[in-house]
């Protein structure tokens, strides 16, 4: 496969707020644009209010671009501020959960783990964890639908 470039400068913009945005994704790599109003809490919310925590087969990073990210986990001591300029390294099967605690700010995350993007995130007891749509922010090349990271395999989830 040849290299790609993504200029985030000259993008389209969005029709929707918030969410993830699929910069790029292969079978065994992803990377994503991650963005939250200030007080949203990703992932789905159980009925008291906290949200559900989870984890991946691979190891995760997040650089926190701009806002405030709070990383909770698991340890009732795992807790971490994450300010712009900084990022985060979780490791495969680390449960966590994301939160924007800007008080004023979008929180932007530049996201990225070592497995496709389609990779069912695991829940406390190993069940996956329902995800929503993401939106694609190129235009996904030949290779990469041959390999599986098509629009398509959304459309149907």
């Amino acid at each position: 496969m040849a290299w790609k470039v993504v200029n985030l400068n000259t993008m389209d913009g969005r029709e929707e707020e918030g969410g993830k945005r699929i910069l790029y994704s292969s079978d065994s790599f992803h990377m994503w644009l991650h963005s939250d109003a200030p007080g949203v809490v990703r992932g789905r919310v159980a009925a008291n209010g906290a949200q559900e925590l989870h984890r991946h087969y691979a190891d995760e990073m997040f650089f926190c671009v701009q806002g405030e990210l709070t990383i909770r986990f698991a340890d009732p001591e795992g807790v971490e501020v994450v300010p712009p300029g900084a990022f985060v390294v979780v490791p495969a099967g680390q449960l966590y959960s994301l939160e924007n605690t800007s008080k004023t700010e979008e929180m932007i995350l530049l996201g990225s783990r070592a497995e496709a993007h389609d990779m069912p995130r695991l829940g406390d007891e190993g069940e996956p964890v329902l995800m929503g749509a993401h939106s694609w922010a190129v235009e996904q090349t030949e290779m990469e639908k041959a390999i599986g990271a098509t629009h398509e395999r959304w459309a149907s989830k």
